[in-house]
Formats: structure tokens, sequence, C-alpha cells
């Protein structure tokens, strides 16, 4: 917890109206007093009262150094008074020896005194002894490891390699040192080490994914090596490829990285994503920066490194900053809250923490600067998004949950119990009952899904089904999806999703499967009655034309031979009866055409529709001629279709606009066709006696006319086969006319 430092002025007369701010600084995991003019503590909280083992009573009203004697003329006294004197914030890290801990210091001023923040940093400064022994060890560890790291050239030659290569492949250091490493390379996997070496080589720093590759052992046995590849050519530290092996053959799993002190600190510099610097402690010129110090101000790095400390601050508080300066012991760090300027200008306001370095020989400090400028700003942007996500966690009907991974606890909505009817105890929200709840049989699917994608690092997201006990006993089919957080290195740190009630949907869909079986099952029986009908429709139109050729041809004999003793009543009745056989005749051998066109038995070639109408101009001439007919057409395509149909269809259309010409002019005819991108679209235009619109449906359905038989001949069949024959090829058919102008019939194909 962090406190407005400007705004604690005094806590002499805090009272019962302040309660908020002593609940602040009571609960807040810091200890802090306050120390007024006089050097009397006019306050302490609970952390202070524990970390020092004396009661809050033994402090109230006391002046510090009778409280603590000796401590003015430690470093504490030192910088108490500093700060008060000074009225500048100061920081600090010091050893209370009489309470054998080590504490950081933050010194705030205000009008009145001054207010200390300690934090016990005793464990850290513990770790930090022990440090130079891990490092130590960790060096020891690495020259004795069994494990091996090697360094060689982009030729495979061994620049450095540690000692445990002897265990590994039975080959002494000196001995790896003469050799190409690839010699021992099993043949069938040099392919793949070649490959790695290539990809590692593309790009400085690249890294290579494990592989595994045989090599032989000196004792001439194979061993199962786990390698990584890193390309670190263009480091100067090490000027060479890394390869990390490992002996994967009796399942060891371990690897080892040689890490230069320098580098680790250089590494931790320049990655870090806060501002970071060293400036000479005398001249203040910045002496290092990492990007992200240059990036932060506005800067090329070459820029930053030309700067001092007065250039990025405003001309203002110069003489603040140099009277700091002066002020700061050389060994010593400190802490300051100031503002500083960007290269556009913009003035940031800013924590800066400095540490002393010796760095290339000269005295100065390293600085750490937080820009807290955007802060309250974000923490008020977060308020509201944390409200938004609380309305609509309570208006979805979802239950909304979030996890630490670390943690044991699952974070649910109040749609957990709207959704499954449990209450939202601390017991519920536990991982275990979870778990509990789903279906035995979908519980270890789940759980290895769920393991599966927190430990890939590219992984994101999931989505699960399964099915969930409710609190009424009832499985509820469930569809789980959630988004993974992960930290840079990949790791999972959180994931947060919401559980669906899928169970309506479910049963929809099992429903809808029935009743698509149903219907399969029925198209099949349809399927089989319409190809029954079809045959039948066949064969019934087929037999059908022998009895009319005989009563046609019987009628035709009667006439023929009895015509002189028959009346005209009588030759008009035989007439009458060889047009009737003659119409049903015709009417039988379109149906057949319309049966046959419908059965798409056709194979589909490449149809050159020029030719096409080519061959239709020669078995019409005598009727063009006859009309006066003029057929335009040019530059028609080459399209995928059935030949016999397609030659129908534009027969049809055609002797179509020469039957219903219009008795005042010569009939034109223009076919045309255009590429819309999916499909070919032809027309067909004439200039006759032209369509009302209330027909244009009605002409494409069977045995529908509208005109008589004695005004223009027909059954009525032909553009219900066209409709057919563009249907199956799947496309469509239509037609737009003006009556008494003329008709153009469109229908389109698809290309594919």
């Amino acid at each position: 917890m962090s406190v407005n430092r400007t705004a604690i002025t005094t806590l002499e007369n805090l009272g019962e109206e302040n309660t908020l701010l002593r609940n602040i600084l009571e609960t807040m995991g810091e200890a802090f007093i306050s120390i007024n003019k006089d050097w009397r503590f006019t306050y302490i909280n609970g952390q202070a009262s524990e970390l020092s083992g004396m009661k809050a009573e033994d402090f109230l009203g006391k002046v510090v150094w009778d409280v603590f004697p000796g401590l003015e003329e430690t470093t504490f006294g030192i910088m108490y008074r500093k700060a008060m004197e000074e009225q500048v914030p100061v920081y600090f890290q010091e050893e209370y020896a009489a309470l054998n801990i080590w504490v950081d210091v933050r010194v705030f001023p205000n009008p009145d005194g001054i207010s200390v923040f300690y934090t016990d940093i005793t464990a850290q400064k513990s770790a930090e002894k022990t440090s130079a022994k891990k490092e130590k060890r960790f060096r020891s560890l690495l020259e004795n490891s069994e494990e091996v790291c090697a360094i060689f050239t982009p030729d495979a030659k061994v620049l450095y390699i540690t000692p445990g290569i002897e265990k590994l492949i039975g080959y002494t250091e000196r001995e790896a040192k003469d050799f190409d490493l690839l010699s021992l390379v099993d043949p069938d996997d040099l392919p793949l080490a070649k490959t790695m070496l290539e990809d590692v080589m593309e790009k400085p720093n690249r890294k290579t994914k494990p592989f595994i590759l045989r090599v032989k052992h000196k004792d001439r046995s194979w061993r199962h090596l786990e390698s990584i590849l890193s390309n670190k050519l263009d480091d100067p530290a090490i000027g060479g490829i890394i390869d990390n092996i490992r002996d994967v053959t009796d399942n060891v799993m371990a690897e080892k990285k040689i890490r230069e002190s320098e580098e680790k600190y250089r590494l931790l510099f320049d990655s870090s994503p806060l501002p970071k610097w060293i400036y000479d402690a005398h001249s203040l010129r910045i002496m290092e920066a990492n990007p992200a110090a240059a990036e932060h101000y506005g800067f090329a790095r070459d820029e930053f490194l030309k700067l001092h400390l007065q250039d990025i601050r405003p001309k203002s508080e110069v003489p603040q900053l140099m009277k700091m300066v002066a002020t700061i012991r050389e060994k010593e760090n400190h802490f300051a809250i100031a503002n500083h300027k960007k290269k556009n200008g913009e003035i940031m306001n800013v924590e800066v923490l400095g540490y002393p370095v010796t760095y290339q020989g000269k005295t100065a400090r390293m600085v750490i600067v937080n820009d807290v400028t955007a802060m309250k700003k974000t923490q008020a942007e977060l308020l509201k998004s944390y409200a938004r996500f609380t309305y609509v966690a309570k208006a979805t009907s979802d239950a909304i949950w979030d996890k630490n991974i670390a943690d044991d606890f699952i974070n649910w909505s109040e749609g957990f119990f709207t959704l499954f009817g449990y209450e939202l105890t601390d017991a519920n929200k536990k991982v275990s009952f979870w778990r509990s709840k789903i279906h035995p049989k979908d519980e270890s699917s789940v759980a290895g899904k769920i393991r599966a994608a927190l430990k890939d690092p590219a992984c994101f997201s999931w989505v699960i089904e399964y099915r969930f006990l409710k609190s009424d006993g009832q499985y509820a089919y469930v569809k789980d999806k959630a988004v993974v957080l992960r930290n840079a290195a990949g790791l999972a740190l959180s994931c947060v999703g919401a559980s669906q009630d899928i169970t309506d949907l479910r049963q929809q869909q099992e429903n809808l499967l029935d009743l698509n079986n149903q219907l399969n099952q029925r198209a099949e029986e349809l399927a089989v009655s319409n190809a029954e009908l079809e045959q039948f429709a066949y064969v019934a139109s087929h037999d059908l034309q022998e009895p009319l050729r005989m009563v046609t041809g019987f009628l035709s004999q009667l006439e023929k031979k009895y015509s002189a003793a028959l009346d005209e009543k009588a030759r008009q009745y035989i007439f009458y009866a060889i047009d009737g056989a003659t119409r049903m005749r015709t009417i039988i051998l379109d149906l057949l055409d319309y049966s046959r066109f419908a059965k798409m038995d056709f194979d589909v070639e490449g149809v050159d529709i020029q030719a096409l109408l080519d061959e239709i101009m020669e078995l019409n001439k005598s009727q063009l001629a006859e009309t006066g007919a003029i057929v335009k057409y040019r530059g028609l395509p080459v399209i995928k279709a059935s030949r016999i149909p397609m030659r129908h269809v534009f027969q049809n259309l055609v002797t179509n606009a020469l039957k219903y010409r219009s008795p005042q002019k010569h009939p034109v005819i223009e076919v045309g066709a255009h590429d819309n991108g999916t499909n070919w679209v032809f027309s067909v235009s004439d200039n006759g006696i032209g369509i009302e619109p209330q027909f244009y449906e009605k002409i494409f359905v069977l045995f529908q006319r509208l005109h008589h038989r004695e005004e223009y001949s027909g059954t009525g069949i032909g553009l219900a086969v066209c409709k057919k024959i563009i249907e199956n090829h799947g496309g469509k058919i239509w037609v737009d006319s003006i009556p008494g102008k003329g008709s153009i019939f469109y229908f389109s194909l698809p290309k594919k």
C-alpha cells in the first residue's frame, strides 16, 4: 500500500474524525512514524510498534534521541536531520544493530516535521550476502558437471568445452578440441544437425528448439544427446555458437549455461523495461543508458549519451537538482520525486532511485526511473474497467471466472450460482470442488487439455466442453472458454474465462441430428420413388407411341381407301383424329425429352457455344430464310457443360424467337454472353411479340401456354425443359420483356 506523502503534514492531532487515514496507516504493509520539528514522536502505526518491539505509549510525545540513545550519530540520525533541515526526501538502507535487522528507509519532509516509512529487508540482505557464495558454487558446479556446454565456430571447430564431455562421449576436453564434432554424429542424423546449424546461423541471437542426435561414444556405443544451439557470434564475450548438451539416453534432463557476472548484469541492465542510466558523479554527464531510457525520453541512444542531468530537467528545477546532487554522499543511495523533460518538451513526473557504482574507473551513480505520470489516470481507468467487468458479469447468464495459476481457488461470478445452484463459499471456490463435479468420464480429458494448454507457451486460449453436476443432481453440458495470460517468457500466470450452460443447445443439436437422419431416410425413399416414376414415365410414354402410330396409320388408310364413299363430315372427323394423334405423339416426345434431361446423365465437357450456334443455324437455315430472320452472335465462350442439353437450350430459345415473331417485321435475334466473375451469363434477345410481366414465371411451368394452338403451335414443354437443364447445371433462367417490342431470355451457368 502507498500513501500520498504530501498529504501527511502532522499527526499530532489525529482524532476520531480521521478514521479513514488512521485505517490506511494501520493496514498498510510498511512501518510508519511521524516526528515533529521538536524531534518528538507524534504517531507510530502498529507495524512500527511490532518492528521495534515497543508499545506506542513508549514513543508518543517523547524525543527521538531519548527513546533511542546514540541514534543521532548514526546514519539514521544524519539522514533524519538532512530531510528535516533541507526539506528534501531521502532514501537509504541501513542495519539497525540494536534489533539486528536491516531496514529500507524513506523520509519525507513536511511543514511540521518528517514522515518516515520503514521496510524490513533483513531477508534480502541475507540473500545478497550468500549471492557471492552461490556464484562461486555455480561456477564450480559448471566445471564439474556431467552435462556439457560447448562453444564452437561455424565450421564446428571447438573453442571451448566443459570437462563433462569425457563422461558424455568418452573423449577428454583436449581430445574434443582436436576434431570436428559433426564427425561423431550418426549419418542418419547428420542432415538434422546441419539443418539446425544453418537455422541458428540465420541471424544473431537466434536459438533453436531442443533436438536429439545420436552421437558415437569413444567406446563405439551410441548415445542420444539433446542439444540447444544459440548464435552468439556477435557477442564479444563469447564469439561463437553455444551448444548446451545433455545425455537423455537414461532420461537425464538437465542443462547448464555459462554466463559471466558482467554478462548477467549487462543483460539485466539492457533488458529492463524501466529507464536506467549511469552518470558521472562529478560532471553529471550520462555515460551509459539502456534502450528503454533513450526510447522513453525520445532520443536516439547516441543523442542520449551526450546529455547531462541538467538537460532532462525543466530549467526552473536545475538549481534544485544541483543542490540535491551536491548533498548526495558518495556511497549513499538516494530517492527522489522529480519532473523530467522529454526531447519533445513533454514533462513527466518520475520516481528516481540512485545507487553508487564505479564505471569505467570513475565514481558514478546508476539511476532507475519510474514514470508515474500516467499512474493516476491508469488507476482511474482500472477502476472503470473493473466496474464494467462487474456489470458484465452480473448482466450475462454465463458463469464468469478467473484464476491465478499459483492459487487453489477459482473466483466465480454470480452466474456460478445461477447456472449450477452452488453458493459462492470459499469451499465451493476451490479447484478440487470444481473438478469433483465434472462427470467422471470427462474429468481426465478436461484436466489433460487444461494442463497441455497451460504448458504450451504458444497457447493463449482454450474451448472445452464437458458435463458438470448441478446442485439438483442433474448434469449440465458446459462450454468453457478461457484466455491464458502469460509473462514475457511464456509462463502462464493466470486465466480468465466463461462457463456457458449449453444443455438446451446440445438437446437441439441432437433433435436436429435425429431430424436430419429422418430427412436423409425420406430423401432416399423419394429418390427411389422418383427413379421409379421416371422409369415409368419413360416406358409409358415410349409404349404409348405405338398405339398412336397405329391409329394415325389406319385413319390415313381409311381416308385414302374410302375417300369417295365418305362425306365432308366424315373426312373432317378423320382429320381431327389424325391431328389429335399427331399432337399426342408430339407431347409424348416432349415428355421423353423432359424425362431424359431431368436425369442429367450427360458428361460435362468443354462446349464451344460459338460452334454450337453455327450448327443450330445450319439446321434451321430454311426457316431462317423463310422468315428473313437475322441472327447475331460473336465471340461466345467455351464453357464447361453437357453439350447435348446445351444445344437443346439454344435451339429452343432461337426457334421460339422465330415462332413468336411480330407479323410486321423480320425477326432479329441476338445471342450474347458476359463473365460476372463466378458465372457465365447468356442472353437471347428478339424483337417479337413480347410477354406480359404477370406471365414471366408461368412460361417455365410444364404445359403452360399463353396462346391458343391455332395461333402458335407447340406443347408448352420447351421452356420447362430449358429450365430443368439450366438448373441441373447449377444455374437459373429468367426473362425480361416488353409486350409488342420483344423479349430477352437470360440464363446463368457457374464457371466451376
